[in-house]
């Protein structure tokens, strides 16, 4: 509401860092909730039918002004022979995408980030994001995904975060009988692999993605 009211440039500049702050801190508590479910073993998944690739456009378009704002590509790729229609939990999907996504431009300085989804063979889907960022160092690469855990304290000073993105990330992975694993070359980027069972789900009503 103070947003919307008058304001001189430096008043404007404080309820940026307002803005800023309420969403750092409604992300870190939407996370140790997430977390805390988790290691409860509380968390449920619901599978049910849902359009991949809209999912999949709308991930895009949610992270898109966030890459632009850092001149980076961001963009789709979906094998022609990926069925339309999967069965999943739309929702724990999309929160594992968006994480790998904001995490890939977090990390990027310059060029892009890659979402890219293949058919493995059965009921396996496949999905990389790639990136063309700052990499991880080769000791780093396993202890990235324990919680509170970044590759150094240098990445947390210049980028922020709690490190715990990529914690509930594998757990959530695990949780749909999928796994994660990860390549990275310092200074040239980094690509996050996900293989997935996503069993086609051809004849069933559709589920709305949020």
């Amino acid at each position: 509401l103070l947003a919307e009211t008058q304001l001189t440039p430096e008043q404007r500049r404080h309820i940026d860092v307002f803005r800023s702050s309420g969403q750092s801190l409604f992300e870190l508590i939407n996370d140790l909730l997430d977390l805390s479910k988790i290691e409860a073993g509380r968390l449920e998944l619901h599978n049910e039918p849902l359009r991949l690739r809209a999912l999949l456009e709308e991930r895009i378009a949610l992270l898109a002004p966030r890459a632009r704002e850092k001149g980076l590509a961001l963009k789709l790729e979906v094998a022609d022979d990926v069925p339309a229609v999967v069965s999943g939990d739309a929702t724990r999907l999309a929160q594992t995408l968006t994480n790998l996504l904001g995490n890939a431009i977090k990390f990027t300085p310059v060029g892009g980030v890659t979402l890219s989804v293949t058919r493995e063979g059965g009921d396996m889907l496949g999905f990389a994001v790639t990136d063309t960022g700052i990499g991880i160092a080769p000791s780093k690469l396993e202890t990235i995904f324990e919680p509170f855990t970044q590759a150094d304290g240098s990445v947390t000073r210049a980028f922020g975060g709690t490190g715990l993105g990529l914690s509930i990330t594998r757990s959530l992975v695990q949780l749909m009988n999928g796994s994660i694993s990860v390549t990275s070359t310092p200074g040239s980027g980094t690509t996050f692999w996900l293989r997935m069972p996503m069993p086609a789900a051809i004849g069933h009503q559709f589920l709305a993605i949020e």
